[in-house]
């Protein structure tokens, strides 16, 4: 009886130390983008990961394209702190020039779907694919939306966490057929959405540069309409970087400030912050602000 109890209290600890099993998803994400050098830093990823959880952030959006003992330890670091792990990874490297031919290659399928499943297996929480669209030309037929929703079904098939997508910002208002984004038919098929609802991205709209509140709870509010009621979470990416800032007249913490209230107005399923260099100080200090006032 002794060794049975042994055995089993054996088998509790193996299950509960296994990769990505110890931290369920939180109700709302609220995190950070790594890139894949800081992901192989030594002091700089966990400075992000500290400020992440002083601040209140619950999670962080990294770059995956294999693995290694730095990236690995990294990683640990960051769970070790509780954050909830999301892999980034980029589908279609060719991004606007995306072709029939390259996105149908089934050597790059297999090689993200792989990742994927190496992402789980050393402990990441959730998969999230990017540039995962055609070129942003031509004409929009439905091939283009099979073609994608087929690699989304495998790619979901290949892992037991949950999947993601990252879309254009405008997606969020109406499918882009030109390049096979259609939320209401991918919603279908993942758990999350993350629409890059950047003001600064919609360039030829001065309102929508300007307007950074407006911004994010319009596309928020039209995106969850587009779910239709789906149990796929809602989690925006928003804009912590200056580009085009002058169009609204506020400074970048301001700016960023707006946007966070939007999406709680929008009551979405969280947020993560975008910054390409990953420099995050003025972040921290908006938060700093948002946490001192709620």
């Amino acid at each position: 009886m002794r060794k049975y109890l042994l055995l089993i209290s054996f088998l509790l600890v193996f299950i509960i130390c296994l990769p990505g099993f110890s931290q369920e998803k939180p109700e709302k994400v609220y995190g950070v983008y790594i890139n894949v050098w800081t992901m192989q830093s030594n002091g700089k990823f966990k400075n992000i990961v500290d400020k992440s959880v002083e601040n209140k952030l619950n999670a962080i959006v990294c770059d995956f394209e294999g693995s290694n003992k730095k990236y690995i330890e990294n990683l640990n670091y960051a769970k070790e702190k509780g954050l909830y792990c999301v892999a980034r990874i980029v589908v279609f490297e060719d991004g606007v020039g995306a072709t029939f031919e390259n996105v149908q290659e089934p050597n790059n399928w297999n090689k993200k779907i792989n990742w994927a499943k190496e992402a789980e297996k050393i402990g990441f929480n959730e998969i999230q694919y990017d540039y995962i669209r055609f070129a942003d030309s031509g004409s929009g037929t439905d091939k283009k939306k099979e073609i994608i929703e087929q690699f989304l079904k495998e790619a979901k098939a290949a892992v037991t966490i949950p999947v993601g997508i990252d879309v254009f910002g405008s997606v969020a208002y109406q499918p882009r057929h030109t390049i096979g984004q259609d939320l209401s038919r991918l919603s279908q098929i993942i758990d999350v959405v993350s629409p890059m609802l950047y003001p600064s991205h919609f360039h030829l709209d001065n309102k929508r540069m300007g307007q950074p509140y407006e911004t994010m709870l319009e596309g928020c509010t039209k995106a969850r309409q587009q779910l239709n009621g789906k149990s796929v979470k809602l989690v925006p990416f928003i804009q912590g970087f200056d580009l085009r800032l002058s169009y609204s007249k506020m400074t970048l913490k301001e700016y960023i400030i707006a946007q966070i209230k939007a999406i709680k107005e929008a009551n979405t399923d969280g947020f993560y912050v975008w910054n390409a260099g990953n420099e995050y100080k003025v972040t921290w200090e908006a938060l700093k602000d948002i946490n001192g006032s709620s």
